[in-house]
Parts: C-alpha cells; sequence; structure tokens
C-alpha cells in the first residue's frame, strides 16, 4: 500500500508539472484560441466530468497539459485585477482546504465508499447548470455554481482518500482524481473571495 501511495504523488505531481508547462505555453497562444475565462471553466468542468466517468489512463497527462493552457488567460485576469500576492494567497487557502479535507477522509471517516455515484449526479447537475448560466446569464448565478462547486470537490477530496484509505484505487487515476480536484478548488476560491471581499469592480 506504502508503494501505490508514493506511486499516486508521484502521478499527482507530474500532473501538476504538466499543467504548469501547459501554462506556459498558454501565454503564447492569441485569447482567440484560447479564450480565456469561459474556455478555462467549460474545460475544466467537462474533463472533470469525463475522467470521472471513464476514461483510459494514458489520455490524462495531455488533459492536464490541455488545462495548463486554458488556465493562462483565467489567471492572468486575477493577476491582472488583484495582483499576484491575491493569487498566490488564495492557492495556500485552496492547499489548506485540500489538506483538512483529505485528512478527514484518510483518518477520520470511517467509510465514504458509497459517496460516489451521488458526487457523479451532483457533478452532472452543476456542469448542466453551468452550461445553462453560460447561455443564459442570472445576476448572482455564477456565485452560487462557484460555492456549489467549492463543496463539491472538497466532498470528492474526503470520498478520494477515503478509496486510500481502503486501498480501492490506481495510482495514476487516483494521481488526476487529486490534481483535478485541487484545481476546481483554486478555481472556485479564486472566484469567491474576490466576490467576498468586494473586490469585483
Amino acid at each position: 500500500m506504502q508503494s501505490k501511495i508514493g506511486r499516486t504523488i508521484g502521478y499527482f505531481i507530474m500532473y501538476w508539472v504538466l499543467f504548469g508547462i501547459g501554462t506556459f505555453f498558454g501565454q503564447f497562444l492569441p485569447p482567440n484560441v484560447a479564450t480565456g475565462i469561459s474556455l478555462f471553466i467549460t474545460v475544466v468542468m467537462l474533463a472533470t466530468l469525463i475522467f470521472r466517468i471513464g476514461i483510459p489512463n494514458i489520455f490524462l497527462p495531455f488533459i492536464a497539459f490541455g488545462l495548463g493552457i486554458t488556465f493562462y488567460y483565467y489567471v492572468l485576469f486575477f493577476v491582472t485585477t488583484e495582483g499576484l500576492g491575491y493569487v498566490l494567497s488564495v492557492v495556500i487557502m485552496a492547499v489548506v482546504m485540500f489538506a483538512t479535507a483529505g485528512v478527514l477522509g484518510l483518518f477520520v471517516i470511517k467509510n465514504a465508499m458509497n459517496w460516489g455515484k451521488y458526487l457523479l449526479i451532483a457533478l452532472i447537475a452543476l456542469i448542466m447548470m453551468s452550461l445553462v448560466s453560460f447561455f443564459l446569464p442570472i445576476a448572482g448565478m455564477a456565485k452560487w455554481l462557484s460555492m456549489a462547486g467549492l463543496l463539491l470537490f472538497l466532498l470528492y477530496t474526503i470520498y478520494d482518500f477515503n478509496r486510500i484509505r481502503h486501498d480501492a484505487y490506481d495510482p495514476a487515476e487516483m494521481g488526476f482524481a487529486l490534481f483535478i480536484n485541487l484545481l476546481n478548488i483554486i478555481k472556485d476560491l479564486l472566484y469567491l473571495v474576490r466576490e467576498w471581499t468586494g473586490n469585483n469592480d
């Protein structure tokens, strides 16, 4: 089991490295190719759904790289409007929340193995509402969707760490699951903290 955990950590780091490389290359694409915030939100949610439904592990590194490309314009918006310090503080906050959820799933909650199907239903509902909101903008909907997304991926983090506790996982798949959970938590917090602090002029 220890070797599986070590391999999972290795995959987790690899996906973040590929994501970082993708983010670097994202700056060389014109905005009309990587259409920024809307594209990133849509792509990351659909990638999450496809992964949760099931996808061969061989595609996961390419997804991580592609998400990095679309992330560039998303994070650039917050760096430009709020500053690099804001982005770094939100990332630290996200990591703390992610780690706390991980501790709950790994050491506190005995069995969350039956959460998967309910979380998947919630994920599909969240994506459908996000698509509706994209085509039919509703005032305040983005904030509620981000709050729901933050809660959902914290629960997914608890669930995934609980799968580690019960040794019911594949290292490559789990590494990506944890990567995509943390990425979604960062994405939602970047938006929500800006809303909560009133810096959304």
